[in-house]
Formats: structure tokens, sequence, C-alpha cells
């Protein structure tokens, strides 16, 4: 049924696109200068195609979108059964998938270190998922962003992620789940970054607070959209044209939305977020977080670099500092040790360690 619904749709579509090319040529018939436009229908396209095209092999990633309209049109094609649907379809896949070519390898008899993906060095997420990840009664639902990695090693600090959106929507439903089971021990935080708050964050925020949900939100911001290229939002202050515009405030829109206890805390001082966590946790009325830092990659700002290093004399090699995920920190020689080529001088591996081994030293 919902087939013929689509065909029904397109046909108007199409329709609709003839006329108004029709309309607009008739209109500029004595138009000096213009050029009539055509139509093209799937009956002409099929003949451009079989005219023009010797094989009809498709490649396109992900799902064959292309290769679906053109069988549709009544072309005969090869689409995903000859280039697959599995991982990006770079040359050497291509070569080997299309032409049965292998591409020629070397074996150097070395094995490459493992390198696990990781938050960069000076990244203001860091700090609230340390927080997060010294509670284990805590569950935290993520988001699509950056800070999804947050859940990877060592800080492993996130127990979800499900879509655009859903770490606030997955949260209400985990705290729903919680108390059906009788289960009241469970703390529920929702998290996801500002862009995304913005882009489909805003409505579960609203269910949050509308419905009575035991959940904290969390939206941490870092006033830029990092994960896909640095885009502007509309919490940055700057439009995609990089024209000045006019900064929706997260807090603004979470107090319209009925949140009375909004707790603003820059994640990069240690214990200032873990008394926001117990603030909104204590909290008698709707709470919410929101951590505020720049990410480092923001080129429009001044931000305060440093290098931390370790004091050898001081340093037990407790391994402590390793805690808080940062590829900037090692060991060598069972002692602490910081590359100076990445360090930005956070100093939260500096607050976890317990003989102040560490230390800022100023540029």
């Amino acid at each position: 049924m919902f087939k013929g619904f689509y065909q029904l749709t397109s046909a108007m579509l199409s329709q609709g696109r003839r006329l108004d090319v029709i309309s607009n040529n008739m209109t500029n018939v004595s138009t000096a200068g213009y050029k009539a436009e055509r139509y093209t229908d799937s009956t002409a396209f099929k003949e451009v195609m079989l005219s023009r095209v010797g094989n009809n092999d498709v490649i396109e990633e992900l799902d064959g979108f292309m290769e679906e309209q053109i069988r549709a049109a009544g072309i005969d094609c090869v689409g995903k059964e000859l280039t697959g649907k599995l991982y990006e379809l770079n040359p050497q896949l291509l070569r080997e998938r299309v032409f049965g070519q292998k591409p020629e390898t070397v074996d150097l008899g070395v094995s490459a270190v493992s390198r696990p993906p990781a938050l960069c060095p000076g990244c203001p997420h860091r700090g609230f998922f340390y927080t997060m990840s010294r509670h284990k009664d805590f569950v935290v639902a993520g988001d699509i962003g950056c800070y999804t990695l947050g859940g990877s090693a060592p800080l492993n600090a996130l127990d979800s992620v499900v879509c655009m959106g859903g770490g606030f929507t997955v949260a209400m439903g985990m705290a729903r789940a919680f108390e059906l089971a009788g289960q009241t021990d469970k703390k529920v935080f929702g998290v996801m970054g500002d862009s995304t708050f913005f882009h489909s964050g805003m409505t579960g925020a609203a269910e949050i607070v509308y419905n009575h949900g035991n959940v904290i939100p969390v939206v941490l911001d870092n006033s830029i959209t990092g994960m896909t290229g640095h885009q502007d939002n509309p919490g940055s202050g700057y439009t995609l044209q990089g024209d000045m515009a006019e900064t929706l405030k997260i807090e603004d829109i979470l107090s319209a939305y009925g949140y009375k206890n909004i707790i603003i805390v820059d994640p990069q001082d240690l214990a200032a977020m873990e008394k926001a966590v117990q603030d909104a946790l204590a909290s008698a009325e709707p709470a919410a977080i929101i951590t505020r830092r720049p990410c480092l990659l923001i080129k429009r700002i001044r931000h305060d670099i440093g290098k931390c290093q370790v004091d050898q004399d001081k340093c037990i090699g407790c391994r402590k500092c390793l805690s808080v995920g940062c590829p900037a920190v090692m060991v060598e020689n069972k002692k602490a040790k910081i590359d100076p080529n990445q360090c930005v001088g956070c100093t939260v591996c500096a607050q976890v360690c317990p003989k102040s081994a560490i230390a800022r030293k100023e540029n």
C-alpha cells in the first residue's frame, strides 16, 4: 500500500515539474536570450543511459539508492552485488571487488601499535567523563559527537549511544524502566553536546522536565560542532557563512522549559565538576548541568596554553594519571611522563595525582 502512495506522490511531483517547465517557457517566449528549459522524464533518462553508457555498473557507498532508482526506470544495472555494502569504497577496495585485482602489499615484519581513539589533549569533555567514571552507580546515556569517545577505555563512562538526540530520550526511557523494575538506586544522566542540543536535543530536554523524569540532562558546551568539522551552531554566535548572529543561550532555553536549578561548571576543574554533579542529584527541583569550556581547536579564541611536567622524584608510578585517558600522558621507566608536543596544560592529570607530582609550567 505504501509503495502505491510513493508511486502516486512521485507521479504528482513529476507532473508538477513538467507543468512548471511548460509555463516557464511560455512566460519567457519573448524574453531575449532566454533558453528554453527541457523536462527529462524517466523515459528520456533511460534512452540517455542506454545510448551513452556501456556496462551499467553503479558504484555508491551505503545503501543502493541510485541502483534502485535506475532499476525502477527500467534499466538493468549491477550495484551492491558487485561492490558489497561494507566498508568505505576506497580505490584499493574497488579495484579488488570490481576488477578482481588485489592490492600489492609488502610485509615489513613489524606490527602497528594499537592506537584506540581518544579525546584530544586538553579536551574540555575529559574532566566530565573522568568524574562520571568514578561513580559506578551512575547510568550515562550518550549521544553522537566527539564526546562519544567518553565511552572508550580508560574512561568507560558511557552506557549507551543510540542516535542523534538519544542522549536525553534514551536516558528518559531507562529511568522509566528502572522505576517500573523497582530499582531506585540508579542515577541516570543524559549527555549531549551543544550542537546536538540545538539539532535534536531540545525536545528530549522538554520531555524530561514535562514528564517528571528522574534524569539529570547534561549539555557539554564546547562552543562549536567539534566532530564533523567545526561548523558553527546557534550557540556559537556565528552563522555558517561566518556572519555574527545572536547567540542562543542553552541555560535560557532550559530555564524556559522549567528547569529551576541550572548548574554551569568548568569541567576541567574536577572538584567543581564533582560538586556540580552532587548538587544536581541533591536538588529538589528539576536540575540540569552545563559544562562550559571552548574546544581548543577553535581558532578565533585565544586559549590559555601551557605545559605540564612530572617531578620524577615525587612520582611513585601509581599510574593514576593514566586514568584520565589523555594521549599526552604515558609511563616510561615505571614513572609518569608527559609528551610536551601534545600537552596543552589543562592540569586534569595534575588534579588526580595523589602526590602532586605533576605541575603546570607556563609558556
